[in-house]
């Protein structure tokens, strides 16, 4: 795979994760739990729709680099936005 490959896959997760965002505005928990769970639900579809029309050999190579991008985008995303409000909000507690 080359670098846009990369690039693709991590514009994929970051609007996932912006849409999950912004479609709950009133609490900052279910807001980073939605926007996780929007870009962390695709790898479930892809390899249940490349299961069914290719081989294993041709969807796991796809598979896992998207995987290892998802983590490092949201590795990005929590510390910043409503995580960081959500972390002010427990230490205060």
């Amino acid at each position: 795979m080359d670098l846009w490959s990369y690039f693709v896959m991590a514009v994929v997760v970051a609007v996932s994760i912006a849409i999950g965002h912004w479609l709950d505005p009133r609490d900052a928990e279910e807001r980073t739990t939605l926007a996780i769970e929007s870009a962390a639900r695709h790898p479930g579809l892809a390899m249940t729709i490349a299961a069914l029309h290719f081989n294993p050999q041709k969807a796991l190579p796809v598979l896992i680099p998207y995987l290892i991008v998802f983590m490092v985008v949201t590795t990005v995303y929590l510390p910043t936005g409503c995580a960081t409000s959500l972390l002010s909000e427990v230490e205060l507690a």
